[in-house]
């Protein structure tokens, strides 16, 4: 996903809503702020003198910054989109455990099914913005369990009923894993570690900046500023992916939705 398709994706007024704009306002400032400190604190004649030697040190906190950024914005951004596949398949393993569970003949199907629209109207009731705040939610996980224990009190009769049953396991354990996988998106937190590399290479590539001496000042903040607001905009790709289920760019619950629209038609 490109920066341009993240803009599009966040929508226009949530940017200018959000904290996106003034994040970026406050880097560009900062760093014009920075720009004008150095100029205040370091005479012309000495910055013109050290060029050749800041001009290589930029270049290679640069290069190896742009590394790292590049390809923490891109790790962060597979994990989105890992994180979105498996919400549609526990929704479609749902989908069809949930199809299969109206095969079953007899009078034990309806308490499974009917532990199942639970489990469904739990996630996306309480569990999706439980889910915001970094945590999921207990009843969810105990509506699974009843779903679950509900199936073995089944006793199949037929081979057809033991194959429908056989199934229904199969997509059970799907769910179970993408259910787990959803947990693991959500408590995993970037590390501090990680962001302390970020900032840190952040601040370091745009300080190097200060020391290029052009004889247009306003030239000059203008290139510091469009290098500022190219990095801020990583970082905050980077942050708005830190959890997939929360912020401007997060994933939407419409498979869940479109599986209780399912589930819903027997009631």
């Amino acid at each position: 996903m490109s920066i341009g398709n993240l803009f599009l994706q966040m929508g226009a007024e949530n940017l200018s809503d959000g904290a996106g704009l003034l994040f970026f306002a406050v880097c560009v400032t900062g760093a014009c702020i920075g720009q004008l400190l150095v100029w205040r604190l370091i005479n012309r004649q000495t910055l013109q003198h050290c060029q050749n030697a800041a001009s290589a040190y930029f270049s290679v906190v640069a290069t190896l910054y742009a590394l790292l950024l590049g390809l923490i914005v891109f790790d962060s951004q597979a994990r989105f989109e890992q994180a979105k596949n498996n919400v549609e398949n526990e929704a479609a393993a749902g989908l069809m455990t949930f199809a299969l569970a109206r095969s079953l003949p007899g009078s034990m199907s309806a308490p499974i099914k009917e532990h199942f629209v639970h489990y469904v109207n739990r996630v996306l009731d309480h569990e999706w913005d439980a889910m915001q705040e970094g945590h999921l939610d207990e009843g969810s996980r105990l509506a699974l369990i009843a779903f679950s224990e509900a199936l073995t009190k089944y006793d199949p009769v037929t081979p057809k009923e033991q194959i429908l049953l056989d199934k229904i396991y199969d997509n059970l354990a799907v769910i179970w894993e993408m259910r787990r996988e959803r947990l693991d998106d959500v408590m995993t937190a970037q590390s501090t570690l990680l962001w302390s590399s970020i900032l840190i290479g952040g601040a370091a590539t745009i300080f190097l900046g200060f020391f290029f001496v052009l004889d247009h000042n306003g030239l000059q903040l203008l290139m510091t500023s469009i290098l500022t607001l190219i990095i801020s905009v990583n970082i905050y790709i980077v942050f708005q992916y830190a959890n997939p289920y929360s912020g401007e760019v997060k994933i939407q619950n419409t498979s869940f939705a479109f599986l209780r629209e399912y589930v819903m038609q027997d009631r």
